[in-house]
């Protein structure tokens, strides 16, 4: 996924996804992702800091704002691209 500081206060929004990534499909652009579980996210650093330290496998629960309304989405997740290990 990548991704910026959502304008305002908190979140990531979505600004593009690998096709086949765990999100795929789940996640698109424009979505703001605000919190990884009960966690409130502040920026993509903060974001791929704490995907960071998760093993693969592990579900997490995203909560996303897309346009008005806030839905939970669940990710799976996969081995980390090699450009981040």
């Amino acid at each position: 996924m990548e991704g910026a500081t959502a304008s305002g206060s908190n979140g990531v929004e979505v600004a593009a996804l690998m096709a086949g990534s765990p999100a795929a499909g789940l996640l698109h652009p424009g979505d703001v992702v605000m919190a990884l579980g009960p966690v409130p996210l502040r920026s993509m650093a903060d974001l791929r800091g704490r995907l960071y330290v998760m093993p693969p496998k592990s579900t997490i629960g995203l909560s996303v704002l897309d346009g008005t309304s806030t839905r939970i989405v669940d990710v799976t997740l996969g081995a980390a691209p090699s450009m981040f290990s």
